[in-house]
């Protein structure tokens, strides 16, 4: 085998490894403080050390983990304090990647999200079972990032939401929280289908920012 296929099998190699150990802390897998031992995962993952400490070193860039001096690499802690913080700058980006998304969309974009607000989902939330609407959101936030057409927004948004990404499920299911929710996505989707830029905008920020406030009010619960 040349050198060339081989260079390019290993950095898949590592993509693969970073993507792997990015959502297992994103999703809690990994839970802060955990402590990433880069032998363990040379070997989890059939890569050099020093591959590893590069992923890690991406890792750290991105605030997921912190590395101390003769502790290693620990997975970070986000305090209610700091996601507050995160969430402000979520409002703003949210809703320029909405305003952008809604004129630069194709049409018939958003026209099967539409369709998926349904009142089955409706019942399905007060049931308690979240499972398709956070499908839902996921596509839409997606689309909204994709159909924005700004890498350097969509590389920002990303990098918020890997650490972000536990708490919105946990505020998904406060009292109310996934009604209101639910009918301010409905009509964002609505004004991004109309290209409505501003109206877009508006409620991308407010669905932030009401999410903010359950994060502010029920801090015990969330952290």
């Amino acid at each position: 085998m040349s050198k060339k296929p081989q260079r390019a099998k290993a950095a898949k190699s590592r993509k693969d490894a970073f993507e792997t150990i990015r959502n297992r802390i994103s999703d809690h897998q990994l839970l802060p403080g955990s402590k990433l031992r880069e032998q363990e995962m040379a070997a989890e993952f059939g890569l050099s050390r020093s591959h590893v400490r590069e992923i890690f070193t991406a890792l750290e860039q991105r605030g997921l983990i912190v590395r101390v001096p003769n502790r290693g690499a620990m997975v970070s802690y986000l305090d209610a304090a700091q996601a507050i913080n995160l969430y402000h700058v979520r409002e703003a980006l949210e809703a320029l990647a909405a305003r952008l998304a809604a004129t630069a969309a194709p049409k018939g974009a958003w026209d099967d999200l539409l369709k998926r607000f349904s009142p089955a989902i409706e019942s399905k939330l007060r049931k308690g079972d979240y499972e398709d609407y956070e499908a839902i959101l996921r596509d839409l936030n997606r689309r909204i990032i994709r159909h924005s057409n700004n890498p350097i927004l969509a590389d920002m948004l990303d990098r918020i939401h890997d650490r972000t990404q536990v708490m919105a499920r946990r505020v998904v299911v406060l009292q109310g929280r996934a009604e209101l929710g639910f009918d301010l996505h409905r009509k964002l989707t609505k004004a991004l289908a109309a290209g409505e830029a501003e109206t877009a905008a508006n409620l991308k920020s407010k669905i932030i920012a009401t999410a903010r406030d359950s994060i502010d009010r029920y801090r015990d619960f969330i952290f």
